[in-house]
């Protein structure tokens, strides 16, 4: 369905800072759909306000109304639009079921989707030492560190009130600036982007204007480009494809720099 209509009746409660909120705004672009915008300030806890807890019993962001619908969590929601808002002048984002891209790209989605993108963000604002040239400002991370200390009471008090959800709570809530195992979550990147280079130098001739996993952009790009846009913000980018390491993942990075839908995402 690619109805105008139906469109409009989009509302995406995010924040622009949002690694997740961006995959959705990016599907959004890519997809062409409007939507309204309604900015949930994370900086303010107004993720814990009453109004949004009706909407999003976890406190997080993103979430999509579609009429009298909610759906939340990113991946959710790339595939409700899919699935509801496909054909005509509305891009497919997933190859054709059953083609050897649809498995590419269900596999490199999976594996992109597992990367603890929260904790290497706020791990970097408290471990400054392990970046090297973050885009990101000194008082930007001294803001996410106040906002994540911040965060902590309300995590507590919404553990007592839902005492079901106290496992996914302690997973968001673990102190960043005393994990001795953060950097193996910088350790175990290297796999996956050893994976990613080797299938972007794979492309033949032919194959040369494609993206990750076809000619077009699926799920796994989303990820993908908002990931390498967030590690450059923390002061990644050397670490993995910088200095001539990983040249593929470095080309595919400039190319998304100048891709219409992904420069319209608001950038960290």
């Amino acid at each position: 369905m690619s109805d105008q209509s139906a469109c409009l009746q989009l509302k995406l409660y995010m924040h622009p800072m949002s690694f997740y909120s961006q995959q959705v705004l990016f599907a959004l672009e890519e997809k062409k759909l409007s939507c309204e915008n309604v900015v949930v300030d994370l900086l303010g806890l107004e993720q814990y306000e009453p109004w949004y807890m009706k909407i999003n019993l976890m406190s997080e962001v993103p979430a999509l109304q579609h009429g009298d619908t909610i759906i939340t969590d990113s991946p959710c929601i790339i595939d409700y639009l899919e699935k509801h808002f496909s054909g005509g002048d509305t891009p497919d984002l997933f190859p054709v079921e059953g083609s050897e891209a649809a498995a590419l790209a269900k596999h490199f989605r999976e594996e992109l989707s597992a990367v603890p993108v929260e904790r290497i963000t706020f791990g970097l604002f408290f471990n400054r030492h392990l970046g090297q040239n973050p885009r990101a400002t000194e008082s930007i991370m001294e803001d996410g560190k106040v906002m994540y200390l911040a965060r902590l009471p309300h995590m507590e008090s919404f553990m007592k009130k839902h005492p079901e959800l106290k496992e996914h709570c302690l997973n968001c809530s673990s102190k960043f600036a005393n994990e001795r195992r953060f950097p193996r979550h910088l350790e175990n990147l290297e796999p996956l982007f050893d994976e990613i280079e080797n299938q972007l130098i794979s492309h033949s001739e032919e194959r040369a204007t494609w993206w990750l996993c076809c000619e077009h952009v699926t799920p796994a790009d989303i990820i993908l480009c908002i990931l390498l846009e967030r590690l450059t913000f923390v002061g990644l980018m050397e670490r993995y494809w910088g200095s001539g390491k990983r040249p593929a993942i470095a080309a595919y990075r400039a190319r998304s720099q100048t891709h219409p839908p992904f420069m319209a995402v608001p950038r960290n």
